[in-house]
C-alpha cells in the first residue's frame, strides 16, 4: 500500500536536486547533440558531475556496469569509502575486463 511504503522510506535520506532533465531527453546521444551545439555543455557537465559525485557518495549502489558512467561512480564509490559498497547490478557483474570474454571467478567465460 501507497502507507506502507511511506512508512518505509522514512528510514532512507532522500536527496532531490533541481535540474532540469529536459536536458538530457531526446533520441540523440548526449554527444551528437553537445557536438552540433543543441545543448549548453557547462549544464551537461555540471549536471553530470552532480549525477557522478551523489552516485558515489550513496550508501547503496543500484546501476549497470554495462554503463561506463555508473561504473566510474561505483569505482569513485569504493575509493571514497575505502571498501565496496552494497551494490546491484540491473546488467551485467563487476569485473575488471568490461566487454571482454573472459572467466569470472569460478564462472565460466562470459562477458561482463
Amino acid at each position: 500500500s501507497e502507507g506502507g511504503l511511506a512508512r518505509e522510506t522514512h528510514k532512507f535520506k532522500l536527496v532531490r536536486v533541481p535540474v532540469d532533465r529536459k536536458l538530457f531527453e531526446s533520441s540523440l546521444f548526449i554527444e551528437y547533440r553537445l557536438m552540433l551545439g543543441y545543448v549548453d555543455s557547462k549544464a551537461v557537465t555540471d549536471a553530470t558531475m552532480l549525477d557522478l559525485f551523489l552516485l558515489a557518495q550513496a550508501d547503496y549502489f543500484v546501476g549497470g556496469f554495462g554503463s561506463h558512467f555508473s561504473r566510474l561512480a561505483f569505482e569513485l564509490s569504493v575509493g571514497l569509502k575505502g571498501r565496496v559498497p552494497p551494490y546491484a547490478s540491473v546488467d551485467y557483474p563487476w569485473c575488471f575486463h568490461f566487454l571482454e570474454r573472459r572467466p569470472i571467478g569460478s564462472w565460466p567465460e562470459q562477458y561482463c
